[in-house]
């Protein structure tokens, strides 16, 4: 997962997508809008809609059909 690669770089990151319970997703939006956590991976399915002046990138990463990254 993306999200822990970056968090084992101590890079403050944490995944955000459907599969998580209502409960995680709102921490997860509500710790980044609180500048608690720096990156999210998010699914591009489940978009976060971002409304943030301190966003500086957005990067589409992706993954082959099998779950691997790409290199």
């Amino acid at each position: 997962m993306v999200a822990q690669e970056l968090i084992d770089l101590g890079i403050n990151a944490a995944a955000y997508h459907a599969g998580m319970t209502a409960q995680t997703i709102a921490s997860v939006q509500e710790r980044f809008k609180m500048d608690q956590i720096q990156v999210v991976c998010a699914t591009i399915a489940f978009g976060m809609g971002i409304d943030k002046s301190n966003v500086r990138w957005v990067i589409h990463y992706n993954s082959d059909k099998n779950g691997k990254d790409d290199p």
